[in-house]
C-alpha cells in the first residue's frame, strides 16, 4: 500500500523560500483539482446568481416609494442574494450544507415569484382598469385600439403566466442542481487527503 504523502508544513514568513512539494504531493493536488471541478462550477453558478440578484435588488430600490409591491420585490431579491452568497461561501469551505441552503434559497425565490405573478394576474382580473380614466378622456382611442381594458387583462395573464412558467423551469431547475451537488461535496471530502483540503482552504483565505 502506497504511503500517504506527508502533510506540508505551514508556509514560511514572507520573503522566505516557499517549501517545495514532492512529486506525490503535486500529483495529489492535481488529481484533487480535477475531482473538484463540479464543486467549483457550482460555486461559480452561485456567485453569478448572487451578483445578478443583488444588482436587480439595488435597481429596484428607487421604486419602493411606489407601494408595497415594489417593497416586496426588493426584499425578496435582497434576501435571495444574501443566501446565495452564504451558500456559496459554505461550498467554498466544502460544507455540503451549503447545497441545501442554495437549493432552498431557489425554492424560496420561486415561491416569491409565483406569489407576485399570481397577485398581478388576480389584480388584473378583479380590479378596475387602470387606463379607464385616460380612455374616457380620449374616446377616439377606443375606436382605434378597441377595449384597452380587455387588452390589459390579456397581456397581464400572458406576461405573468410566462413568469410563472419560466420560474418553475429556471428556479426549479437551479434548486435541483444545487441539491444534487451535495453528494459530490461529500464524496470529495471523503476521498481527498486532509492536507489537500486544508491547503485549498488556506489558498481561498489568502
Amino acid at each position: 500500500m502506497e504511503p500517504t504523502p506527508p502533510t506540508p508544513q505551514p508556509q514560511p514568513a514572507s520573503g522566505a523560500e516557499p517549501i517545495a512539494l514532492s512529486d506525490a504531493q503535486r500529483a495529489a493536488l492535481t488529481e484533487a483539482r480535477q475531482r473538484r471541478r463540479k464543486i467549483d462550477r457550482a460555486i461559480g453558478v452561485a456567485s453569478f446568481n448572487g451578483w445578478c440578484t443583488a444588482v436587480f435588488a439595488v435597481c429596484s430600490l428607487p421604486f419602493v416609494l411606489l407601494g408595497w409591491p415594489a417593497v416586496f420585490v426588493t426584499l425578496v431579491l435582497g434576501g435571495v442574494a444574501y443566501f446565495e452568497f452564504k451558500g456559496r461561501n459554505m461550498l467554498r469551505e466544502l460544507d455540503p450544507r451549503g447545497c441545501r441552503v442554495l437549493g432552498l434559497n431557489q425554492l424560496g425565490f420561486l415561491t416569491g415569484l409565483i406569489a407576485y405573478a399570481t397577485w398581478r394576474i388576480v389584480a388584473a382580473l378583479t380590479q378596475p382598469n387602470p387606463y379607464a380614466e385616460q380612455m374616457a378622456m380620449y374616446p377616439e382611442l377606443t375606436d382605434t385600439l378597441g377595449d384597452v381594458g380587455d387588452l390589459y387583462v390579456v397581456l397581464s395573464i400572458v406576461i405573468y403566466g410566462a413568469l410563472i412558467v419560466g420560474s418553475l423551469g429556471f428556479q426549479g431547475g437551479m434548486a435541483i442542481y444545487y441539491f444534487t451537488r451535495a453528494k459530490h461535496v461529500r464524496a470529495y471530502v471523503e476521498k481527498t487527503p486532509e492536507w489537500v483540503i486544508e491547503a485549498q482552504r488556506s489558498a481561498l483565505a489568502a
